[in-house]
């Protein structure tokens, strides 16, 4: 069931607050998301009709492909480079604008398993969808810029359009068989942990929450993304962990107090079983790697 429009009584100069569209030429031009690694403030999505690039997100290096759609979530750490034959589309929306829209899509919650564990959502589109992604992306670039009393309930139905095309596509993921309510459930798992992670760090305290035993709440988890609840709760620590190294330059022990580790030894031996590195490992290859960019 689609959900309501947004309502809002800001002027039409506010329009950008909410949502705004461009070419990759112009985000080139600009050097919009390009010079520093900045964290995203609103859902942005890339579409790359020509030519190459990257994103870097949270670190993580992906290659940008034609006919594919990265869309990345707020709060993520965030870079991409463009080669010079670079054509397409970048989108920005908020999250009151996206949480209008999204309705019942069934990418969503794919979207915030891939926002846990610091990757962008990457869908591919074929040839005959490109077509039709295309020509909503031009219809949202000639009604931003022209501004009239509707303009952004013209540029809702065309996200939700668009939003709706993504929901018939794959998301480059492995396909699972699930209930809804099996969904519901770990989609709400999800958004309790976004809140909550700092001060609940057991899988128990949210299957509390829930209604539902560990044991379930860790299977249908696990049935759903792939991933054991307590893997989902590790890996948001970890992936604000990053950002806060990334964006601020805070030493651990800022860090790990600020995550609700009163032990900045604990932290250290908590982000290396996560992670994979110690954090002063770390921190050596993303200093290297902001030299580098």
């Amino acid at each position: 069931m689609q959900k309501d429009v947004l309502v809002t009584s800001n002027p039409p100069l506010s329009i950008k607050d909410h949502i705004e569209i461009s070419t990759l030429q112009v985000i080139k031009e600009q050097g919009l998301l390009s010079q520093v690694a900045g964290s995203a403030k609103h859902y942005e999505i890339i579409y790359l009709q020509q030519g190459s690039g990257n994103l870097t997100v949270n670190r993580n290096r992906n290659d940008l492909d034609i006919a594919h759609v990265y869309m990345i979530s707020p709060g993520q750490v965030r870079m991409i480079e463009l080669d010079e034959k670079a054509t397409g589309f970048y989108l920005s929306v908020s999250q009151d604008l996206f949480g209008a829209s999204d309705s019942q899509l069934t990418f969503v919650n794919m979207l915030q398993q891939c926002k846990v564990f610091g990757n962008p959502m990457i869908m591919q589109i074929d040839l005959s969808g490109c077509c039709e992604i295309e020509e909503i992306f031009q219809k949202m670039v000639r009604e931003m810029n022209t501004e009239h009393y509707l303009q952004l309930e013209m540029l809702q139905v065309f996200f939700r359009t668009f939003l709706l095309y993504l929901s018939k596509v794959n998301v480059i993921a492995r396909e699972i068989n699930v209930r809804s309510h099996e969904v519901q459930i770990v989609k709400t798992f999800m958004q309790l942990v976004n809140i909550h992670y700092i001060k609940k760090k057991m899988v128990t305290e949210y299957a509390d929450e829930l209604c539902v035993t560990r044991s379930y709440l860790n299977k249908v988890v696990k049935k759903v993304s792939g991933f054991t609840a307590s893997q989902i709760i590790q890996q948001c620590i970890i992936q604000e962990a990053k950002k806060q190294a990334i964006t601020s330059g805070v030493s651990m022990k800022q860090i790990a107090y600020s995550l609700g580790f009163d032990d900045s030894a604990h932290f250290s031996k908590f982000f290396k079983s996560n992670s994979g590195m110690n954090f002063t490992n770390f921190k050596k290859e993303l200093d290297a790697f902001q030299l580098v960019n």
